[in-house]
């Protein structure tokens, strides 16, 4: 399966996410949805936030030219919102999982749903590789 079928099969027909992409571990647009694009800057402040929690509450996370706030971190999920939108990424073993969600979905499906992917990736089945 290629990133583009986890993009379209796997994160956006989950029904909880108007946009998505994946990014290689290096910071590479693997894939995206139409209009929705993360830049190398973009990564790499996203990488920071997964890295230092304390700077991701106090600057927040910017992605596709928006600052979205920090509402959690951990070592695998950063959880953002901008209003009613929020961002969910999400590390698995060779890439990173962007999500950007709007209501009526709420945080907890997001969350949960991009997750779930990513242990689908880290356990070998879409049988993808960078």
């Amino acid at each position: 399966m290629s990133w583009n079928q986890i993009v379209d099969r796997a994160i956006m027909t989950s029904g909880f996410f108007q946009h998505a992409a994946v990014l290689t571990r290096d910071g590479f647009l693997a894939a995206s949805s139409v209009g929705f694009t993360v830049s190398k800057a973009d990564f790499k402040e996203v990488m920071g936030c997964f890295l230092d929690a304390q700077k991701m509450y106090k600057h927040g996370c910017t992605v596709n030219g928006i600052k979205y706030v920090a509402i959690s971190g951990n070592p695998r999920t950063i959880h953002c919102k901008i209003g009613p939108e929020g961002l969910v990424c999400c590390r698995a073993k060779n890439c990173v999982l962007v999500g950007l969600y709007r209501p009526p979905v709420m945080a907890p499906q997001a969350v949960t749903a991009m997750e779930m992917v990513a242990d689908q990736i880290n356990s070998g089945l879409y049988n993808v590789d960078m």
